[in-house]
């Protein structure tokens, strides 16, 4: 597996930086996997998954969110809009190698990035060979009162950047391993999540769920069925909402929040390939 980092201008002058993983030697790939991060990681921890594909023959890319990882921002872990994401993510399907564009396109999407990634799908509508979501976070912040969001958007609308919550390491995976490596990685954002971002979080959540409709290329969408940070219940609203007649949705039993990175990450990986290579 070769290792390409780069970085991308955004038409914001937000400078992004990008992580392409590539077989060691094959001439023409199998596809082309476009995979998105969630709040507060990066593109380095995904490198195992990128190992996994890269053997079957695929090229595996992505980028580090605007405020997150190696990329640039206003500070680490904010963003103003989550538009502005959708758009950085169009940019890197944009700016793909033209030479892969005769082999097949697929979005993977983690969390946040599950968001994204069907965020992008309702906006772009690219035709993409097929569509997998991990965790997909469509219910941040549903659990809040009315009152509470109404005050949060005060707080954002003053002092955008003033934390209001922190993510738990421990409810991310069983594995004690994978929890410390979270913990102790720089590039991982542990402070609290800024107002601003919080709010935007929400109802990218709601607007995504509300134009799920539009969503109508193969999709496969697992989630960890003891996920504790975000509801299982996102999967069924994702399964139930898009028009895709090509519809997969698997629910992990006992399985928390990063599928990817618990100790059956094998069997999920193996799930995703076996579904990719029907499509």
């Amino acid at each position: 597996m070769k290792v390409q980092t780069n970085t991308l201008t955004a038409s914001d002058g937000t400078v992004l930086s990008t992580q392409t993983w590539l077989p060691d030697s094959v001439t023409t790939p199998k596809g082309v996997i476009v995979l998105s991060h969630g709040y507060a990681e990066h593109m380095g921890r995904y490198n195992h998954v990128a190992e996994f594909f890269t053997k079957d023959g695929f090229i595996v890319t992505g980028f580090d969110q605007r405020g997150h990882g190696r990329s640039k921002g206003k500070q680490f872990g904010y963003f103003d809009k989550f538009q502005t994401s959708v758009d950085d993510l169009h940019l890197v399907v944009r700016g793909l190698n033209p030479a892969w564009r005769a082999v097949p396109l697929y979005m993977v999407g983690h969390s946040v990035g599950g968001l994204l990634t069907l965020s992008y799908m309702i906006r772009y509508a690219p035709p993409v060979s097929g569509i997998i979501t991990s965790g997909a976070a469509l219910d941040i912040g549903a659990d809040v009162s009315g009152l509470v969001r109404g005050i949060l958007r005060q707080v954002a609308s003053i002092v955008p950047t003033f934390g209001v919550s922190q993510l738990a390491s421990s409810i991310i995976s069983k594995d004690p391993a994978v929890v410390k490596a979270y913990d102790g990685d720089p590039y991982v954002f542990r402070g609290k999540i800024p107002a601003r971002t919080a709010v935007e979080l929400y109802d990218a959540g709601q607007t995504c769920r509300q134009n799920l409709g539009k969503i109508e290329r193969p999709i496969l969408i697992l989630h960890g069925g003891a996920d504790k940070l975000i509801g299982p219940q996102c999967a069924e609203w994702i399964y139930d909402g898009v028009s895709s007649t090509d519809k997969t949705k698997k629910i992990y039993d006992g399985l928390y929040h990063e599928i990817l990175n618990e100790p059956e990450k094998v069997t999920v990986l193996n799930d995703i390939r076996q579904w990719i290579a029907k499509h």
